[in-house]
Parts: structure tokens; C-alpha cells; sequence
């Protein structure tokens, strides 16, 4: 499973890149911080996976996964985000991410959710937080 990280923050980008190492069958094909570098090296890439940040340093998350879904409904979609309050996790949902979980309190939810669908061979459908 080729797994692609969206997120502003190098610290984070990093920790993610290491979480997913641990994971047998799951391979970090890249990163990007903004909006913009997403798509484009999305496009090149074509992940199975995308973790997300809605808050870029250019751009917005929402965007990019609105993108995706349009351009790419096969791949996968996971917010991770400081900003969960209704409106933002309700428009993640309604745009089409697999999850959405809260940064600070639910990171390693990702992992959990990368491995399940490693050990189903398949991607479940929107489940909630």
C-alpha cells in the first residue's frame, strides 16, 4: 500500500514517515506541505493512501481532498487534524475521507486504520472518528 503524507508541519511529516515504517506492506511515497505540491506529486505518484492536514502552509487540505475525490475516488483518504470541530470534520466527511481523526489526541488512529485495511486487503467504508 502506497501511503502519501500532506502535512505542513516537517516534525510531523517525520514522525508519520516512521509510524508507517513499522507497518509491513505500507511504503511513504512522498510528502508534500501545501496544497499545490500535493497535487502535483499525487498525480505522479498515485497513492493508494493520503494522510492530510486541512491547515497547509499554501493552500487548504479540504481543497486537495475535494480534488481527489473528483480526479482520484480510488485513493484513500485520512484527515488528521487539529481542526475538528463539526463544521471541519462534517465537510471532511461529506467530501469523501475515510477518517477523520484529531491530531493531538487520535495520531495513532492512522496506524490502526493502515493496518486493518493491510490485513483486509480492502479499504472500509467511512466509519467515523
Amino acid at each position: 500500500m502506497k501511503v502519501f503524507i500532506v502535512e505542513d508541519s516537517a516534525t510531523v511529516r517525520g514522525h508519520l514517515q516512521l509510524m508507517m515504517s513499522d507497518i509491513p506492506g505500507v511504503s511513504v511515497v512522498g510528502s508534500a506541505a501545501d496544497e499545490q505540491g500535493a497535487i502535483v506529486r499525487i498525480n505522479e505518484m498515485q497513492p493508494d493512501v493520503v494522510t492530510l492536514d486541512l491547515c497547509l502552509q499554501q493552500g487548504s487540505g479540504l481543497g486537495i481532498l475535494e480534488y481527489l475525490k473528483l480526479q482520484h475516488p480510488a485513493i484513500k483518504v485520512i484527515v488528521l487534524t487539529n481542526n475538528v470541530d463539526e463544521f471541519y470534520v462534517d465537510s471532511c466527511k461529506r467530501s469523501g475521507a475515510a477518517f477523520v481523526f484529531d491530531k493531538t489526541f487520535q495520531f495513532s488512529r492512522v496506524n490502526s486504520v493502515l493496518w486493518s485495511w493491510i490485513n483486509a486487503g480492502q479499504s472500509p467504508v467511512f466509519t467515523g472518528n
